[in-house]
């Protein structure tokens, strides 16, 4: 099971946008493995890879969005970093 990270600051999120974090609106978290899995095999990627989950809710109030910019508050965003 690979190590998933709640996402509830704004610092948190910076690193996620300034990491390039591989990110998927709408992702339930019981494909977190199934990702992963696509990404070591198809990526090149060998080192553990963390997953960062977000909701719709905490996204509208780290920055601010409100009306037609605003996520459903139950959207799951998945992140992906190595």
């Amino acid at each position: 099971m690979p190590k998933i990270n709640y996402v509830e600051s704004y610092a948190d999120l910076r690193v996620l946008y300034d990491e390039w974090a591989l990110t998927f609106e709408g992702l339930d978290e019981s494909q977190i493995d199934l990702v992963i899995d696509y990404i070591k095999e198809n990526g090149g990627v060998e080192e553990d890879i963390e997953a960062y989950i977000i909701t719709g809710k905490i996204m509208n109030e780290l920055c601010q969005w409100t009306g037609a910019n605003a996520y459903p508050d139950d959207l799951t965003i998945i992140s992906f970093l190595p």
